[in-house]
């Protein structure tokens, strides 16, 4: 029973994680850079000196977006270890083919409910 309940607020933590700090608008963000770097390299319009530098700057960008990316996933990742570490048989709870459809369950249940209660406000 305290799986179960660690796991929901893991999950719900995850969600928040999520949702405050903007971990899908950072992918959208790292996707239209790269279609502004696969439309430059094509084009015969643009110069190869221009090239280089738009392509310099967009790289530039997407690492940082990047990395901003990998603490966001790591900082995430944390949250499954110190559950791990904090409660015995977590471990093996949370990799059950159960647990893992109880935890997407727990999740778009509390997407739903969260953003129907955001709307009618």
């Amino acid at each position: 029973m305290i799986n179960e309940i660690m796991l929901l607020a893991v999950c719900l933590f995850t969600v928040e994680v999520f949702i405050k700090y903007s971990f899908i608008t950072d992918l959208r963000l790292s996707l239209g850079i790269f279609k502004k770097i696969f439309h430059y390299i094509p084009s015969k319009k643009i110069s190869d000196h221009w090239k280089e530098k738009a392509v310099k700057g967009y790289s530039i960008m997407l690492l940082r977006n990047s990395i901003k990316i990998l603490f966001k996933f790591l900082y995430i990742i944390i949250i499954f270890v110190v559950s791990i570490l904090i409660f015995d048989g977590f471990y093996e709870f949370l990799f059950l083919i159960s647990s893992f459809i109880k935890s997407i369950l727990y999740i778009l249940i509390y997407s739903f409910f969260k953003y129907k209660l955001l709307d009618n406000e």
